[in-house]
């Protein structure tokens, strides 16, 4: 931004004009900015001896501008109406330019007004460019698209010497430049001036570029909403939109098939008399289940409700998305938003866990963020339910949300909220994010590398400030959240191929853990097949085994889907095993037409993969044994241990012949 000038800085500055006028060449002392733009205007042939501007739109031209620039005005005229009667008789006038420098609109003191028209033909259609008036604050504030203070000595026409201006670029969405909102006096008429009135322009252009960031929010939502709307027409899942007053908006054929009714009418009526639920449950947001009306025949239904945007502007509501029926147990107020497991309830006694374990059960006590990682399957949330439980945060909020699950144009009102009226079919109250709702306590995001780009920039703003601020609101809103973040894939991976920002990754990551899979930590399998065989046990009354053919094959197996496989299959295998004990032919099939020569190769092949993988982080390192165990994401202690199983030398990793 430019600096004002001083008496003498403003004699230095005309004899340095004179100077370039008669030589042409940039003379020292002047501002680099300055003197750039007085070469570009020399190269446009500007006259600096000018006395006037010929250069004007039709009468047509002019108001096809005006047509195009339509938005932008509307947006603009009462902040210059506003500004007009905050300087009201100091010798000011305010005017507008599009993006090419033609005057749009002005409003402003009369005297200034006829002067400026009278001196200098100053009227709408007007070119204020650089190209057609040389140095001016609107043809630097273009050229760079930056707010340019009062000027009026730096200018490149002599007659526009005595008349100081100032101006300000009006950046759209896309961060481009689409209108100069401009300050301007004469100085021999001018009351006051000094950097306040300028930050009355900054403030004016700031209020600008928000309420236009807001606009394009409200148009992006509304094209969501259309979306939505055609989904709920051609869906074919039973869908209920329901109004702020609890009142039935529309019903699909689906839900009227389920619920028993005629669409025609339903609608309008009470969501309760159609639902049987009350309408402060449905807008909760929550999954639950509840006796359905007499008037239906299924005993219960499984309703879920969410609010969602609409396109018809009345106002908040919910969607209601009606299974067929089914029996669900309802989920317990008090257990709502509470992290449920603890380190106890970890299951693992190999080297690998404890570790992890002995890591977190540190972290948990800083408020440091925490990333875990490791593939799917493998127990990142339960350990990150585990941290929050053993910190002092226990007692607040354990809040998650899945970065992937979440469409990208609804993800930062589901993490950041939204004010009343932000857009169509908002809540009347509006709607806390879930750093609101985790305030005090913990914030899992889970599936952070599938996060849009855009959102990870306002998240990254949101972990250095510890500030929220919501879709249509202006307010921050401070938030006390300890950050943990998860994802099944490398961090560092998805930083190279441009899906994760670095900077995020690395304000995320001061404390990390890789989870091992569970072909890394064979010496748990059987324990967490105990643990899940006694829970099944007290919720059946039946005494559960394994069948020693049956354990034989479930150690053998190398599970790549994880602990989430191992679930599956002793759930399978219990429903079958009437008398408890559970036999091979009680296994899914594919556990058992596995030949124990392809599971041999199988597990020599990921054998051979971990060795690979500590091979190539010794050779990144150059041996440096606290660098590679960083690259793979394990203790040093487990890396010895990996050394030693494969015979690799940290110093000659490729060297087979190379001994520890």
């Amino acid at each position: 931004m430019l600096p004002m000038l001083n008496v003498e800085e403003k004699s230095l500055l005309r004899s340095g004009w004179k100077e370039f006028i008669e030589n042409g060449k940039r003379p020292i002392g002047v501002n680099p900015v300055i003197a750039a733009s007085w070469e570009r205007s020399s190269e446009w042939n500007v006259d600096p001896f000018l006395s006037g501007n010929c250069c004007i739109l039709t009468k047509s031209a002019l108001s096809e501008k005006l047509r195009q620039n339509k938005e932008i005005l509307d947006i603009v005229k009462p902040y210059m109406r506003d500004m007009h009667q905050a300087l009201r008789d100091l010798g000011y006038m305010m005017f507008l330019t599009d993006a090419e420098g033609w005057v749009l609109h002005a409003i402003g003191d009369k005297n200034i007004m006829d002067d400026f028209r009278e001196t200098l033909d100053f009227q709408l259609g007007v070119s204020w460019h650089e190209s057609v008036v040389g140095t001016t604050a609107v043809g630097i504030a273009l050229h760079h698209c930056e707010p340019v203070p009062f000027i009026a000595e730096e200018k490149y026409c002599l007659i526009l010497k005595d008349r100081a201006c100032a101006a300000a670029p009006i950046k759209g969405a896309d961060s481009g430049t689409v209108a100069v909102l401009g300050l301007a006096t004469n100085l021999h008429k001018v009351i006051r001036l000094d950097n306040t009135i300028f930050a009355l322009l900054c403030a004016a252009q700031a209020a600008i570029e928000n309420k236009l960031q807001l606009l394009q929010t409200k148009e992006t939502l509304q094209v969501i909403n259309s979306r939505y709307q055609k989904v709920f027409e051609n869906v074919s899942d039973a869908i209920v939109t329901v109004d702020s007053k609890g009142n039935v908006r529309a019903i699909n054929s689906k839900a009227a098939e389920i619920l028993s009714v005629d669409p025609s009418r339903v609608v309008n009526c009470p969501a309760a008399d159609v639902l049987g639920f009350d309408p402060v449950q449905l807008d909760t947001g929550t999954l639950f289940s509840k006796p359905a009306p007499s008037s239906l025949q299924a005993p219960k239904l499984y309703i879920e409700s969410f609010p969602i945007p609409g396109s018809n502007g009345s106002g908040s509501g919910s969607v209601v998305v009606v299974k067929k029926p089914v029996i669900v147990a309802k989920h317990s107020a008090e257990n709502r938003n509470k992290a449920l497991y603890t380190f106890d309830d970890i299951i693992g006694e190999s080297q690998a866990v404890q570790e992890i374990k002995q890591i977190l059960s540190k972290a948990a006590n800083e408020s440091c963020p925490v990333m875990i990682t490791g593939p799917t399957g493998t127990g990142k949330e339960l350990f990150a339910h585990a941290v929050h439980n053993a910190g002092p945060r226990a007692q607040g909020p354990f809040i998650a949300i899945n970065c992937g699950a979440i469409p990208r144009e609804l993800i930062e009102s589901e993490l950041f909220g939204y004010e009343e009226g932000a857009f169509t079919g908002a809540r009347k109250s509006g709607h806390k994010g879930k750093f609101e709702q985790a305030n005090g306590g913990t914030l899992l995001l889970d599936e952070i590398a599938d996060m849009p780009i855009d959102t990870q920039v306002s998240l990254l703003r949101v972990l250095e400030e510890n500030k929220i601020t919501r879709i249509g609101s202006y307010e921050s809103i401070p938030c006390d959240v300890r950050i943990i973040s998860a994802t099944n894939s490398d961090p560092r991976d998805e930083v190279r191929k441009g899906n994760m920002r670095e900077d995020l990754f690395w304000r995320l990551n001061v404390i990390s853990v890789r989870l091992p899979s569970l072909a890394e930590r064979r010496e748990d399998i059987y324990l967490i097949i105990e643990d899940l065989l006694r829970r099944h046990s007290r919720s059946r009354g039946i005494h559960y085994t394994l069948h020693d053919e049956t354990k034989a094959i479930l150690d053998k197996y190398n599970w790549p889907g994880n602990i989430r496989e191992l679930k599956n299959v002793i759930e399978r295998s219990v429903v079958f095993a009437q008398d408890g004990v559970i036999l091979a032919k009680h296994l899914p099939e594919y556990l058992l037409s596995a030949s124990d020569d392809a599971e041999h190769d199988s597990w020599f092949l990921l054998e051979e993969a971990e060795r690979r993988a500590v091979v190539e982080a010794l050779e990144k390192s150059g041996g440096n044994i606290t660098e590679a165990a960083e690259l793979l994401g394990i203790a040093r202690n487990t890396l010895y241990n990996k050394l030693r199983k494969y015979n690799i030398d940290c110093l000659h990793p490729e060297d087979p012949e190379a001994c520890l």
